[in-house]
């Protein structure tokens, strides 16, 4: 809390004398004022800086702004509960892999954007978003359904102090150049070298408690191998609901996918499979592990001091990948990342949107950037943010080797069926073709 007090402090100086242009430039009239918003954020350090800090949108508009951050399982329950309900707040914050599931609470915002009264197209600057964003996250059905607000996207770390010092002794032993893996099968290598012959260190963190982060843990493995959990009727990624969907989580593709993905654990940590994001995020950061498999918005803990032993000695690389059978690299990192949109109930949508559009603007985005989750080229391409975090060259090529998970309705369902599944591998509750085939027979019964 010390260090968010610390950079309140530092974005209210900013914001102090820029204020009146950013409103006019951003067009944030005040003639909602004394309208009333309620906002619903996942509980990330990206949605606490934003909370903390909404004080200079309530200046400019005189619009009342009440935020609450609620952890990933709460939120997901809480807010589509109250959606269903009809009731819910003015800003919901949708996952985007749930566009699917929330499409009927959520107001398509192009009629805002299109709107000269509301939208500065130029300041508002859509063409900044990373494309891969603007079509996984903020676009479903050929609508504008939200605009970003945490960009996520699966990664690799690696501790670049380690690799320099290790370099000759993985040469002798392996005949490699000790380097940022290109491939899963260098990846378990270079796991396995840490794992035998550096004490204090393993070689890799793994996510392994049954939940939704052991899900996306998985799939960068399952994806590239050349599986996946379900498929369309021509064996095409299924992105959006669609007829003659089909299961195919027990293929050989993903036997053999899951099989690999079970190995690593033997070069992890021991009680991997109860970790989930904050354990296997303080054991890289603590100097326990020489690689580590993350999303994007962990880099920020790794360079805290306050958080972090591995201060300037980590780097990020893009998720390793499988040779298909051209014999080119398959690398499919898992996308992430949250919407601010808003609610189909609300009385107040559009000074929903005001805040919408301006939490997620070009200025915020650098505003926010020690949060992580960004989602526009100028805070990728900023030179001051580049040099403090070092993981954003990474973080940007990712996103051309990025895939999503299905965005429907049933994702709930098909991901507790699998990650069951993976779970039920990892302890060796079943056998990966066990456990995969009675995923099979569930995943048949839903679609």
């Amino acid at each position: 809390m010390k260090k968010l007090t610390i950079l309140s402090i530092a974005f209210l100086i900013v914001f102090s004398g820029a204020l009146m242009a950013v409103s006019q430039e951003l067009m944030l009239p005040d003639t909602y004022s004394g309208e009333r918003i309620t906002v619903y954020l996942v509980a990330e350090n990206r949605s606490s800086l934003l909370k903390e800090n909404h004080e200079a949108f309530e200046d400019a508009t005189g619009i009342d702004v009440q935020i609450t951050t609620l952890p990933y399982p709460n939120l997901q329950e809480k807010q589509f509960l109250e959606l269903s309900q009809g009731g819910g707040p003015d800003v919901i914050h949708v996952d985007q892999v749930w566009l699917g599931q929330y499409e009927p609470y959520l107001v398509p915002i192009d009629q805002y954007v299109n709107d000269p009264n509301l939208t500065n197209k130029e300041a508002l600057d859509l063409d900044d978003i990373v494309p891969t964003i603007r079509e996984l996250q903020n676009t479903y059905g050929d609508k504008l359904m939200g605009f970003p607000f945490i960009g996520a996207i699966r990664m690799i770390y690696y501790r670049k102090d380690l690799f320099d010092e290790y370099a000759d002794e993985y040469f002798e032993e392996t005949g490699m150049e000790l380097q940022p893996p290109a491939t899963w099968q260098e990846y378990r290598r270079i796991a396995k070298f840490f794992e035998e012959n550096v004490d204090g260190v393993h070689g890799t963190t793994l996510m392994g408690r049954r939940g939704v982060q052991l899900f996306c843990e998985v799939m960068p493995v399952l994806w590239s191998f050349g599986g996946a959990v379900i498929e369309g009727p021509n064996g095409e990624p299924v992105l959006e609901q669609m007829d003659n969907v089909k299961p195919v989580i027990n293929s050989p593709e993903a036997i053999e996918a899951l099989k690999y993905f079970k190995s690593l654990t033997q070069y992890a940590s021991p009680g991997v499979t109860d970790w989930d994001w904050d354990e296997a995020a303080t054991a890289f950061a603590q100097g326990n592990a020489a690689l580590a498999m993350q999303w994007n918005n962990a880099a920020p803990v790794f360079a805290d001091p306050e958080q972090s032993e591995i201060v300037g000695k980590w780097e990020g690389a893009v998720v390793p990948g499988h040779p298909n059978k051209m014999g080119e690299l398959n690398r499919s990192a898992t996308f992430g990342g949250w919407n601010m949109g808003i609610n189909t109930n609300s009385d107040n949508k559009e000074a929903a949107y005001l805040f919408i559009k301006w939490a997620s603007s070009k200025m915020m985005e650098k505003e926010l950037a020690a949060g992580g989750g960004n989602a526009r080229y100028s805070t990728f391409m900023d030179p001051e943010l580049n040099e403090k975090f070092r993981h954003y060259d990474a973080t940007f090529a990712s996103y051309k080797h990025t895939r999503s998970r299905p965005r429907i309705p049933e994702l709930s369902e098909l991901a507790d069926v699998a990650q069951t599944a993976f779970s039920q591998i990892l302890t060796g509750q079943k056998t990966v073709e066990k456990a995969l085939n009675d995923a099979q027979a569930q995943l048949e019964k839903i679609f």
